[in-house]
């Protein structure tokens, strides 16, 4: 199972933000989370897939292994278009 840091982690990367093995800032990090937890609950609405909302990088994403890399690219596509 995904946590919130390796998620985030691969949202940054996604947009080139970040490079690869660097540490997540503070301020990055709670700005991808806050318009992930968005995304989720929005999803959620139409398509209840079991997303509860994070806080912290050791909290679990938990929706099904396979909506992992739609979540990460919806989320990236939001957070590039901000």
């Amino acid at each position: 199972m995904e946590t919130a840091n390796s998620v985030v982690d691969d949202i940054l990367q996604e947009i080139l933000v970040q490079a690869s093995e660097q540490p997540i800032e503070a301020v990055n990090f709670r700005f991808v989370v806050r318009y992930m937890n968005r995304y989720m609950n929005e999803l959620a609405v139409t398509n209840p897939l079991g997303y509860t909302s994070v806080v912290n990088g050791a909290d679990l994403i938990t929706i099904p292994d396979g909506a992992i890399n739609g979540l990460i690219f919806n989320v990236a596509l939001r957070v590039c278009n901000s």
